[in-house]
């Protein structure tokens, strides 16, 4: 019997990591791997994707620091119900649970523990007590993968002495993501936008670390460019219009 692979991730909203979980969780389960994911808040906006391929799926409700105590005893309880082979977590939190809960639930030399980093640069004011909690355990995972070369010198500079990392870039759906001339004159007409006006896309929620003011900054210097703005919070940024920004 192929073993489980476990996922533990802090939410599964619209994300790029959660994004790259859902495809790969997918694409593992029509393969024969069976795959359960935990959501460490809530069912986010991919639970009914995940569950049309037959993912399991089991959220545990952290929206504090005082209910983390009793999502990590839910946590440990699946484990020992999935006896899974594979723990993988995903993200700073993701990851912190997934490394916990593995050490304490016997026997644990029958699971490998992953632990994946999507990121680079972060903000060290902002994140600096995860990023210090992720590095004293960083030695525990069997593996740690990121999707960047820059996220493997930036997270070796804060410390981080993992038994092995792994570079593993992010898988593109080349049957979804792909030039597609229908859609393109439709979407175009819809948003009033020429078919030949060059077009230029920031898909990102409004955060300090996507960086929107170079952007719009960019976009002010480009004015034959139309530059569209998607993520949560850009219909906040009142800049947008004066510099001909559209808001999705």
């Amino acid at each position: 019997m192929t073993p489980l692979v476990l996922h533990v991730i802090s939410g599964l909203g619209i994300g790029g990591a959660e994004g790259m979980l859902v495809r790969l969780a997918v694409a593992l389960q029509a393969r024969g791997i069976p795959q359960h994911i935990v959501s460490l808040r809530d069912r986010g906006a991919h639970a009914q994707a995940l569950q049309a391929h037959g993912i399991g799926l089991t959220t545990l409700g952290v929206n504090s620091v005082l209910s983390a105590p009793v999502a990590l005893i839910n946590l440990v309880g699946l484990i020992y119900q999935l006896s899974p082979g594979v723990i993988q977590g995903w993200m700073y939190h993701g990851n912190i649970f997934a490394a916990v809960a593995q050490k304490v639930t016997p026997p644990t030399g029958r699971r490998a523990l992953f632990w994946s980093l999507r990121s680079s640069n972060m903000d060290d004011e902002r994140y600096r007590n995860v990023i210090s909690w992720s590095s004293r355990l960083s030695h525990w995972p069997d593996v740690i993968i990121a999707n960047s070369e820059s996220g493997v010198v930036f997270h070796k500079s804060r410390g981080f002495n993992p038994r092995q990392m792994l570079v593993i870039y992010n898988g593109i759906d080349c049957n979804m993501f792909r030039p597609d001339s229908s859609a393109r004159r439709q979407i175009r007409q819809e948003l009033g936008i020429p078919i030949e006006m060059p077009v230029v896309i920031h898909p990102a929620r409004v955060d300090q670390m996507k960086d929107h003011e170079s952007f719009l900054k960019a976009m002010e210097k480009l004015p034959a460019i139309t530059a569209l703005m998607v993520g949560t919070g850009t219909d906040q940024l009142e800049t947008l219009r004066s510099l001909g920004c559209e808001k999705i």
